[in-house]
């Protein structure tokens, strides 16, 4: 699998562990500034237990290049999941519950204002879910944009089919 997709985008996945949200939270917001000074698009989202991230990049030419970068930013960011890089990870689907958390909460896209405002707001928000998607980080460039569109279209077009 790995030699037939393109390598573009990261999945970071944030968990507290038996420890305080507040600590995911707090490595995600060192995570999320270093993103931003290194001017890279990223969507954040709460998964109603911890946090994640899709990171949007250049074409990479193999796995390990993305490791690599996977590895600078866990340095400082214990509860990002190490297991994240693996191709073959799956992501809660923004919008729908986590029957797994307390609340239980929805899995919802974050802002940076809900980050700036706090993670008791991100919380009450993820507890009334049905939010729709917004695009954080930096500006696209014309491929990342082609890219998003093309993943939503290629998902409304299977969402199609598998309801047929």
């Amino acid at each position: 699998v790995e030699n037939t997709v393109i390598l573009d985008r990261m999945f970071l996945d944030f968990d507290a562990h038996g420890q305080p949200l507040q600590t995911a939270f707090d490595d995600l917001k060192k995570v999320l500034n270093q993103l931003e000074e290194d001017d890279i698009y990223f969507v954040p989202y709460f998964s109603g237990n911890g946090f994640h991230v899709i990171v949007y990049g250049e074409v990479a030419n193999d796995i390990r290049s993305i490791q690599q970068t996977f590895s600078d930013l866990a340095k400082t960011a214990p509860t990002l999941d190490n297991t994240g890089i693996q191709i073959n990870r799956l992501k809660r689907i923004p919008n729908t519950v986590n029957l797994s958390s307390d609340g239980p909460y929805f899995c919802i896209p974050i802002t940076k204002e809900d980050i700036e405002i706090g993670l008791e707001h991100i919380v009450n928000k993820a507890s009334k879910g049905n939010y729709p998607l917004d695009q954080s980080g930096v500006s696209l460039d014309s491929y990342q944009i082609l890219t998003l569109l093309l993943d939503t279209a290629i998902n409304f077009k299977l969402g199609k089919k598998l309801n047929q």
